[in-house]
């Protein structure tokens, strides 16, 4: 005979609890972690209970996949990415973001042909040594793109590059020594811009500035890359 427990689970409390979370964590965003059935609690019943949540945040496809069917339209969060390239065209098809938290995954992503954007998330490890990259390797791609900006403070017609973390800035002048700017009305910068988008590099032009802030999941390469098109862009801008 099978012993007599029984679990009344009350979808108010859920929604209480989110509503406790929402009050103390004021304007920052919440994810609702609706892994493994919800705890047992039922996916059912997780996406009617957490409906005020800004997303859910899932283990597996198929988790995602029955999210959607059930009606989730806000962002779902797979937390620990996908873990086969099939599953990348499923979730742009989703809506997924995708946590990346180890190089086999950024090399799936590499690869794959869907030209359909992919939300990414960077999981770095912050001690519990599970999943994740260690905040050295972070550090390490900020000085990588350090080290390849570097020459661009050289060129005549840049003022100076300055770097804060991952997003680095190369402010492009008519005259060095004055620290002229070029008038406005000729936007150099956006000629910068629209080069890079011919290479595929997302160059962002500000005033006299233009800008990198590239995703932490960018390789090395893809780094260097990087500044050889900025480069390449800022001597067309500066030809006549």
């Amino acid at each position: 005979m099978p012993r007599p427990l029984i679990a009344r689970i009350d979808s108010r409390s859920l929604s209480r609890n989110l509503a406790v979370a929402r009050a103390r964590a004021g304007h920052r965003r919440i994810w609702a972690v609706a892994k493994a059935n919800a705890y047992g609690h039922g996916l059912e019943r997780a996406v009617r209970a957490f409906a005020d949540a800004d997303g859910l945040a899932l283990l597996e496809v198929e988790e995602a996949q029955r999210a959607r069917a059930l009606g989730w339209h806000k962002p779902i969060l797979l937390l620990e990415g996908v873990f086969d390239p099939g599953e990348l065209g499923e979730a742009a098809r989703l809506r997924l973001t995708c946590v990346v938290h180890c190089f086999e995954q950024i090399e799936m992503i590499e690869r794959r042909a869907d030209p359909a954007p992919l939300d990414l998330y960077l999981k770095l490890d912050s001690g519990m040594n599970r999943l994740g990259f260690a905040p050295e390797e972070a550090l390490a791609l900020a000085q990588r793109m350090a080290t390849a900006a570097a020459p661009l403070a050289n060129h005549p017609h840049v003022a100076e590059v300055r770097q804060q973390g991952m997003i680095l800035a190369i402010e492009v002048v008519k005259d060095k020594q004055k620290r002229e700017p070029y008038p406005w009305q000729e936007r150099r910068n956006l000629r910068i811009y629209r080069h890079g988008l011919k290479r595929g590099v997302l160059i962002r032009p500000i005033t006299s500035t233009v800008y990198f802030m590239p995703p932490y999941v960018i390789t090395p390469e893809e780094i260097d890359f990087m500044v050889q098109v900025a480069a390449e862009g800022i001597d067309l801008a500066v030809a006549d």
